[in-house]
């Protein structure tokens, strides 16, 4: 997780440092470490866009200082503040719910925020499946890596999903500036299930590959569609509370660890 997230560089004294002084069963020490350091790269680096070389100093001071002796819970709490500190959960929760989040949060972040929700859903939700892999995710072949895709496109011309003349919400000033770049009107999606879906209406999509697709983030689609069968600006919102209040908040919690 910390290498999907490309961010391993600031940490590696403390990896290896507590990898190698962990004397527990299965190195369970290390393995809280290593997901407050993943919970430390998505939620202050990636969401909160802390810069790279924030409290650096301190993250090597805590591994120059750490020796082992029985002293992994203060060096978590000292993580669990670390977090804490640089993303507060109000903060957290702004940001994931801003409406420029496509814009504004990183494309890796993004696939990597879908990946993660995509494996809650496989292991939460019936039927349940194997949870998508690394090797999956970090996958670069142009015709199946995943991309992040808009539900409702703001071009129809380049729908993935939503064909021009379908029913559709109003592209109005306030839906561009409030839902469209909504993480609720984002999901990922094989680049070559996005050729193959050509220009079908959204309720011919959700029939023939949504509910065919390998992906539990595409299946739910149709579970958020209004009470007319149509994807608004309600469907943006129900989905985005689900996947930020169910899921997000819950997952990327450093008291959880």
């Amino acid at each position: 997780d910390i290498f999907a997230l490309n961010r391993p560089g600031v940490f590696y004294p403390l990896l290896l440092k507590t990898y190698k002084l962990d004397k527990s069963d299965g190195k369970q020490n290390f393995k809280r470490v290593a997901r407050l350091v993943e919970i430390i790269c998505f939620r202050v680096f990636g969401i909160r866009k802390r810069y790279a070389n924030t409290g650096s100093n301190y993250l090597y001071q805590l591994a120059r200082d750490f020796n082992g002796n029985g002293n992994f819970g203060e060096l978590i709490n000292h993580l669990k503040k670390f977090v804490v500190g640089y993303c507060n959960d109000d903060e957290f929760q702004t940001y994931l719910f801003s409406p420029n989040f496509y814009s504004y949060v990183a494309p890796n972040d993004q696939r990597y925020l879908f990946w993660k929700y995509e494996n809650y859903l496989r292991t939460n939700e019936q039927p349940k499946f194997p949870a998508m892999s690394y090797d999956e995710f970090a996958n670069q072949d142009s015709k199946t890596r995943f991309s992040i895709e808009h539900i409702i496109p703001q071009n129809p011309q380049e729908s993935k999903v939503v064909e021009e003349g379908s029913d559709r919400p109003e592209m109005t000033e306030q839906f561009q500036k409030e839902s469209l770049h909504a993480i609720g009107n984002l999901t990922i999606d094989p680049q070559s299930a996005n050729s193959s879906k050509g220009s079908h209406p959204f309720e011919y999509k959700d029939q023939n590959y949504f509910c065919k697709a390998p992906l539990k983030t595409q299946n739910e689609l149709s579970d958020f569609l209004n009470p007319e069968g149509r994807w608004d600006e309600e469907s943006i919102r129900n989905r985005e509370k689900k996947i930020i209040i169910q899921f997000a908040l819950k997952h990327w919690n450093p008291q959880n660890v």
